[in-house]
């Protein structure tokens, strides 16, 4: 079964951060190259809840505007890698969405 995709949910509950960041670091680092390709990067992970549906959310960032298209490019190129590393089995929504811009931008 494939991952649904969501709107934003910003409404962390359960932080990659607080655990420790393994997860996280799993996640950026299986999606770090293949990014690269899209010239985007992972800005954050984390897991929020809200009305009983579990989301994962991917943030992506770049020095330039992620617009639609990119996103959708970065979408197609994620959801099968999430599913083949089985990351994302226990949420009902993975949520891939870019950081808003005015926000401290992080460099990799």
């Amino acid at each position: 079964m494939g991952i649904k995709k969501g709107v934003g949910m910003k409404n962390p509950t359960l932080s990659f951060r607080k655990k420790g960041g393994v997860m996280k670091e799993k996640i950026e680092e299986l999606l770090q190259e293949p990014l690269k390709d899209l010239d985007m990067f992972v800005s954050d992970v984390y897991y929020s809840e809200e009305e009983g549906i579990k989301s994962l959310n991917i943030e992506l960032d770049s020095k330039d505007i992620i617009d639609v298209e990119r996103i959708t490019a970065a979408t197609k190129l994620i959801n099968p890698l999430m599913d083949e590393k089985g990351y994302a089995n226990d949420i009902d929504v993975l949520d891939i969405h870019s950081k808003e811009k005015g926000e401290n931008q992080s460099e990799q």
